[in-house]
């Protein structure tokens, strides 16, 4: 009874740690993007100031 109570509890202990991970790499993977997006984007206009001089 005592095994499997706690072989439950590491399971869920482990389950929420995984969740905990997989949000911790969307959050970084959408700043990544967001961050590369703003690059982009002042690229882009750095782009548009060049080719107008």
């Amino acid at each position: 009874m005592g095994v499997t109570k706690s072989f439950a509890a590491n399971r869920v202990t482990n389950f929420v740690e995984i969740k905990a991970n997989i949000l911790a790499v969307i959050k970084i993977t959408f700043g990544i993007r967001k961050f590369f997006g703003e690059l982009v984007f002042v690229f882009g206009i750095l782009l548009i100031f060049i080719k107008k001089l």
